[in-house]
């Protein structure tokens, strides 16, 4: 038996035009996407950084324009922890250097002696309100520009969801070039086990397992333009306004400026002769968690106390402040009630008197992870 089968017309050249169409690589990739979101992923629509401060834009514990002795642990630009093992470093900011045709802002770490150690830039990432890592689960990419002079540099990521390390170095060559380096994981769906941390992003000189390495005077890492983003593929940075990286950064650090807080900080009642309440500060952004607060230069609050007499007495620089609670009010204001306990208070009764706190420069408040 014959079948006929009848397909109306087309006009063959217009058809073979649209072969010519600069669709490209990407263009053809959202053509085959099944799904919104696997089209949103693919252009990496909406918010993708999940590093803050990124840009190294933020330095609200100084400029570090010129190099800073920095050790263990330590904070310089916000959100931004240093590894030092064995060796002594310091630590930098240079900003508008061009890389790859674009000006970009580079956080540099060089040690300043030799031995057999590690040193390295990190940063840790808050768990998610479930208490998982964040982009547990999915596909996940980190990229950085890394520029070095040893060999043993590179990037790695530790889940504290695992906990371990999840994901061993993309190397650097050690040329002291430019280099883009980037890895590809999945994070863990486990509950973290300290601390808050959810991943910790490392940028460091070491093994691929944490471990110390050969390491010269002289021998440095410098990045540029750090981002970790739910998809496979390492896309282009993203950029935030300033305003909205200080934010970020207010979640986990603060101060307030000597003008005011020096001059009348707090004012309050005195609970006992070792405690007293001090009136409610307010601070620009919520904070993950009830913060320690101390001078931010000299590293100790002031408490000055005065009586009806109007004599002033000055308790010693060793009686920091406390936070006795923090609350958001529904217009998204941190407020927080300082307080201040010493089981010694030198003598001094401050029972009946009004109290003032004051610090000899700034006053932090500190809720880093």
């Amino acid at each position: 038996m014959t079948v006929n089968v009848t397909k109306s017309s087309f006009n063959f050249r217009e058809k073979l035009k649209e072969l010519e169409r600069p669709i490209g690589l990407k263009g053809n990739e959202l053509m085959r996407a099944e799904t919104a979101q696997d089209a949103r992923d693919l252009v990496s629509a909406g918010r993708k950084n999940l590093i803050i401060n990124g840009g190294f834009e933020i330095s609200q514990r100084g400029d570090y324009s010129s190099n800073t002795a920095t050790g263990q642990n330590a904070y310089r630009l916000d959100r931004w922890k240093h590894l030092v093992q064995v060796v002594t470093t310091n630590t930098r900011r240079d900003r508008n250097q061009t890389i790859n045709g674009e000006l970009m802002n580079i956080w540099r770490i060089e040690a300043t002696s030799t031995g057999t150690g590690r040193f390295g830039i990190r940063q840790y990432l808050e768990a998610n309100s479930n208490g998982r890592t964040p982009t547990a689960g999915k596909l996940t990419t980190l990229s950085v520009w890394m520029r070095s002079n040893n060999p043993n540099s590179g990037i790695y990521i530790y889940d504290y969801g695992t906990p371990g390390i999840l994901q061993s170095f993309d190397w650097h060559s050690g040329s002291g070039e430019w280099e883009k380096l980037s890895i590809t994981f999945i994070p863990s769906t486990g509950a973290v086990t300290a601390n808050g941390y959810g991943l910790e992003i490392n940028f460091v000189c070491s093994t691929s397992t944490n471990g110390n390495v050969s390491v010269t005077s002289g021998d440095y890492i410098e990045i540029a333009q750090p981002q970790l983003e739910v998809g496979k593929n390492a896309t282009e940075f993203e950029h935030r306004s300033y305003g909205e990286e200080l934010s970020l950064c207010q979640r986990y650090y603060q101060y307030i400026v000597s003008g005011w807080w020096a001059t009348r900080s707090a004012t309050g009642t005195v609970y006992s002769n070792a405690e007293l309440d001090a009136s409610t500060i307010i601070l620009p952004t919520p904070m993950r968690a009830i913060p320690t607060v101390r001078g931010k230069d000299n590293g100790a609050a002031t408490i000055t106390s005065q009586g009806f007499s109007s004599a002033y007495v000055t308790l010693a620089s060793n009686y920091e402040l406390y936070v006795q609670r923090q609350f958001a009010t529904n217009s998204g204001i941190m407020m927080c009630n300082l307080g201040y306990s010493q089981a010694n208070n030198g003598g001094v009764n401050l029972a009946t008197n009004v109290v003032m706190m004051r610090t000899a420069e700034h006053t932090e408040f500190d809720a880093e992870l």
